[in-house]
């Protein structure tokens, strides 16, 4: 190729078409993946005839260019397809198909255009890397290892893909490219480092494994998914070696807060990964070592057990019986009060100078939330000591104090709060109906969750911030302070020195440009059982959003059980009268009709 020609060509680069990654394509692309959520559709449609069509012809006519256009689809929607594509291409020539999936290029210009796994869109990468992957292309590993490096590098929504498809390898090269991303800064790069690594056998990837669970990150729960989806728990647990069975708990610990977040509609979840078999070789290893860990995954998993009894008691192979539930609890709850969890902190605290080894961290950290989920009150003095702006585990010990309950611990929750954030910025700002982007995440999470831990600790001045806290900007900081007004008024029975303030507030919020705050605030009015802020909440059945209507309507109906039921049937009486939306009118006199 002439000098001419290579810069015409670099030059009609600049002017083309480049595909813009969203900032939501990255978290949603892991969101469907981990939970399922890919789709299909009969091959017989008209859009699968002509890809198929198209793709066939570049790769016979070794058009690698050709062949990136035709590869911009959704990967987890067109896997399974391109696969069959792809299979009657290979039954031609594997060769022929092979090399237009690794073109060589001459520059990095050509490669954003002209080779699949280095291209510009990251459909095409992760479609190339899947379509390598099964046909075996061993010869592309190297090219498939620097893509998934830059992938890391850009934050590309195509490296979950490249990942597991790298992992189809099994070659010692592939596991020790893939372990470079397992301590990554992106939280959903270290679970698809995870999610890849589990593919091979667990004596190969022990090592590796609790080093990337000594690390505590905000997607942890679905790290543990991963795990757990490749090796049982209950096998960890069992294990003779100490570090793999911490790790079966710590697995077990993130499994049951998934199944209480993340992937709580996915309500068989547990029963799937079958941790009703782990509290056998749990409670063993409770015997012969406790931990903080293992104490609060026997702990926790005890109570799930006895929860979901007569759930899955008959389903579930393996279930405990209620008498071996009843001794795993007995078992937890004495081994807490003898481990002496305040001298574990207080032994944590004194040598928290240096740097702590990652075992040492997450020992720590079980700790600190055991305090909290046993209100060990004995903890606190030591908690407020290990508290500070620069401490790892600052938003943990926050959560646990509000846990323990101890309003004297208010002052200084408020105090740290003030000296994270600037409060008469943030309350003299414009209402966003959303979280905002702010300007140091790990700060405003930490307010966050103050906001959350006053709600349990009932006061004057818990009540004050959470007032001013109430305008804040970001939706989901006022959402978290009228939480906690709501809490703090049920607490006290609404014998508040400023019951009219909380009472205003939650009438202004009925009103908040944020769709999940009117809900907190309706879901408010008939928890305290306000019959004056009636009309405002009747007035929200004709919300647009249906979440809002719907949350409207269920709290009128408790607030009727409440003996509200004439000021309810008043202020729907006026709100048909000026209605013209006959399914809305409907929808009122079906209501009155049923619950009035």
């Amino acid at each position: 190729m002439t000098m001419l020609a290579k810069w015409l060509r670099k030059a009609s680069s600049l002017f083309a078409e480049k595909p813009e990654v969203k900032p939501d394509d990255f978290g949603m692309e892991h969101f469907l993946l981990y939970h399922g959520l890919a789709g299909s559709s009969p091959e017989n449609q008209r859009q699968f005839k002509d890809v198929r069509a198209d793709v066939l012809s570049a790769l016979s006519r070794k058009n690698s260019q050709n062949l990136c256009i035709n590869l911009k689809l959704a990967p987890l929607w067109w896997e399974e397809k391109l696969q069959r594509i792809f299979a009657e291409a290979k039954a031609e020539s594997i060769d022929a198909t092979v090399g237009c999936l690794l073109p060589t290029v001459a520059s990095t210009d050509e490669a954003a255009s002209q080779d699949p796994l280095m291209h510009q869109d990251w459909r095409v990468r992760a479609n190339a890397a899947a379509m390598l992957a099964y046909l075996g292309a061993h010869q592309g590993q190297e090219r498939m290892i620097a893509a998934l490096h830059d992938t890391a590098r850009s934050g590309s929504p195509a490296f979950c893909h490249v990942a597991r498809s790298l992992a189809e390898f099994r070659t010692v090269t592939a596991k020790e490219a893939l372990a470079e991303h397992l301590l990554h800064p992106e939280p959903w790069i270290r679970v698809d480092a995870v999610n890849a690594l589990a593919r091979w056998p667990f004596s190969d990837t022990v090592d590796l494994m609790i080093q990337a669970f000594g690390e505590h990150h905000d997607f942890i729960d679905y790290a543990c998914v991963a795990l757990a989806r490749a090796h049982k728990p209950s096998d960890l647990l069992a294990a003779d070696d100490e570090q793999t069975v911490e790790l079966g708990a710590n697995c077990l610990l993130g499994l049951l807060e998934a199944a209480h977040g993340t992937f709580s509609s996915n309500t068989d979840l547990l029963p799937e990964l079958a941790v009703q078999k782990c509290l056998a070789p749990l409670q063993a290893a409770c015997t012969k070592n406790p931990t903080p860990a293992k104490l609060r995954a026997l702990s926790q998993l005890s109570l799930w057990l006895d929860t979901n009894y007569h759930q899955y008691r008959l389903e579930a192979e393996g279930y405990p019986t209620q008498e071996e539930i009843a001794a795993a609890r007995s078992l937890a709850d004495e081994s807490i009060k003898k481990l002496d969890i305040n001298r574990v902190l207080q032994a944590g605290h004194a040598q928290g100078a240096g740097s702590p080894s990652r075992a040492r961290k997450t020992a720590m950290r079980n700790a600190i939330k055991l305090a909290g989920e046993h209100k060990l009150t004995a903890t606190t003095a030591t908690l407020l000591d290990l508290l500070n702006e620069s401490s790892i585990y600052r938003d943990e010990i926050i959560e646990t104090l509000g846990l323990i309950g101890d309003t004297q611990c208010a002052a200084t929750l408020i105090k740290m709060a003030r000296s994270l954030v600037n409060m008469e910025h943030r309350t003299q700002g414009t209402l966003s109906a959303d979280p905002i982007a702010e300007a140091s995440a790990d700060k405003a999470r930490t307010y966050w969750y103050i906001l959350r831990a006053l709600g349990h600790l009932p006061g004057d001045e818990a009540l004050a911030f959470l007032l001013e806290a109430s305008q804040d900007e970001a939706a989901d900081k006022r959402e978290e302070a009228l939480s906690s007004l709501i809490k703090i008024w049920s607490a006290t029975d609404g014998k508040l020195a400023r019951a009219g303030e909380v009472k205003a507030v939650l009438q202004k919020c009925t009103s908040d440009p944020s769709a999940q705050v009117r809900i907190r605030a309706i879901e408010g009015v008939a928890a305290l059982n306000l019959p004056d802020l009636i009309p405002a909440v009747a007035k929200l059945t004709n919300a647009q959003e249906m979440s809002v209507g719907r949350a409207a309507f269920n709290s009128l109906e408790k607030l009727a059980a409440a003996g509200h039921k004439e000021a309810i049937a008043r202020a729907l009486g006026e709100l048909k009268q000026g209605q013209s939306n006959a399914v809305k009118v409907k929808r009122i006199d079906d209501f009155m009709k049923h619950h009035l």
